[in-house]
């Protein structure tokens, strides 16, 4: 099961009574976005798991964590959508950069920070040993966040800026 970082194209993740925003990330680094993809697999499959266990078992992992992935888990799961189509037909043409689209509503800053949230909990836990998924490299971090506020700045009506960092992890 493999799925995208995040947002997903999924019909959870808007409610179509708000407005909706067109969000372009452009110049996105495919190896960047591949990486990043990856590492969100990896680190969702083993909370997924230690959130499944008895919580004597995953005492080693905040609670909160745990909550939070359950919830990401029940709302945006085993989407895989045409951004992440484009993704992998780039990486199959070996392009280095790929324009994505996404069509969402203001509610998916919320999803944003929580995901952020998470990222970074896990990461702490990864250079504490207490997860087996490795923290990100300083470059995935700064990928993320260009990768979170191209949608924060878009909602609340800033142009797009293209990333503009390494393209390679």
């Amino acid at each position: 099961m493999r799925s995208e970082p995040w947002p997903r194209d999924h019909p959870d993740q808007s409610n179509r009574t708000e407005p909706q925003y067109q969000v372009r990330l452009l110049g996105t680094p495919v190896r960047l976005i591949a990486a990043i993809r990856q590492y969100h697999d990896d680190l969702m499959e083993e909370l997924s798991l230690l959130a499944a266990q008895d919580p004597d078992q995953s005492a080693s992992v905040p609670q909160r964590l745990l909550e939070r992935t359950k919830v990401l888990g029940r709302r945006y799961g085993d989407a895989r959508g045409p951004s992440d189509a484009a993704i992998d037909a780039a990486l199959e043409r070996g392009a280095s950069r790929v324009d994505l689209s996404y069509e969402v509503s203001g509610s998916i800053v919320d999803v944003a920070d929580c995901l952020e949230e998470l990222m970074s909990d896990a990461d702490e836990l990864g250079r504490r040993k207490r997860l087996l998924t490795l923290p990100r490299t300083d470059l995935l971090v700064q990928f993320s966040h260009w990768f979170f506020d191209e949608f924060r700045r878009q909602i609340a009506g800033l142009p797009p800026q293209p990333w503009d960092g390494p393209l390679t992890p």
